[in-house]
């Protein structure tokens, strides 16, 4: 997310002849326990709009493009958009569950419009922090880890046996000496840190190769190609 956000800022102020952020803070996600917390943060997430004035009524919200409830609402004409997933938790047979979700919409409007506890969520953060508080079932203890919203026991089996992506060496060489080969260079004049076009050319269409590889960065590239790290930034920029 990171290499994504600031690969389209730099190309936004590019573009429109500006400098400066684009984004106001990093990318922040939540990995989140599904059934306990699905529901509140699928109403959430979809009232959306409506809370910030895109629309003027949950009927209009049925019709907005612009957020997933349209299509939980009518059907997804998007194979890769699935609302059975969502459905399936308000009831088996589709007409139904639709017509329970809305009514689930319905009563977080309700609680909003009557200064409930919604009213105080300021942001997706406050959300998650009341949400963090709950205990929708008995002898669900909340996790200490702010990265997770759900019980200790979910946080224990996600951490449990989880190592980092390091990536593959032995690829990455064999991507360089191949490159190199094609190229008819020699990898010591490579990562000589030539300027000749014919090694520029090839660390642009390796750093290409390599960033593919799973849990590459740019530093790791950079190393491998005898350049620094905002040189590889660079190059991935020119090829965006």
């Amino acid at each position: 997310m990171r290499r994504l956000l600031t690969g389209y800022a730099v190309s936004y102020n590019r573009k429109h002849e500006r400098q400066g952020y684009l984004f106001q803070n990093r990318y922040k996600s939540i990995l989140c326990e599904e059934e306990p917390y699905f529901r509140e943060l699928i109403r959430y997430i979809h009232l959306n709009p409506l809370r910030a004035g895109l629309v003027d009524s949950l009927a209009a919200l049925d019709r907005y493009p612009w957020c997933g409830h349209a299509f939980v609402i009518n059907g997804s004409e998007y194979p890769w958009h699935d609302v059975t997933s969502v459905l399936s938790r308000f009831g088996g047979n589709k007409r139904e569950a639709r017509l329970r979700y809305r009514e689930f919409l319905e009563s977080g409007i309700r609680d909003e419009a009557a200064g409930g506890k919604r009213d105080f969520w300021k942001s997706d953060w406050s959300l998650l922090d009341w949400m963090k508080n709950l205990q929708p079932d008995a002898g669900t203890e909340p996790s200490g880890d702010e990265r997770i919203l759900g019980g200790e026991v979910f946080a224990r089996g996600v951490w449990r046996d989880k190592k980092p992506t390091v990536p593959d060496a032995a690829a990455a060489m064999a991507i360089i000496r191949s490159g190199c080969e094609k190229a008819g260079l020699s990898v010591e004049e490579l990562l000589s840190g030539s300027r000749r076009s014919e090694a520029v050319e090839l660390r642009r269409r390796l750093a290409c190769q390599l960033i593919a590889l799973p849990g590459m960065t740019l530093a790791e590239i950079g190393r491998l190609l005898g350049v620094t790290k905002a040189a590889v930034y660079k190059i991935l920029g020119r090829k965006r």
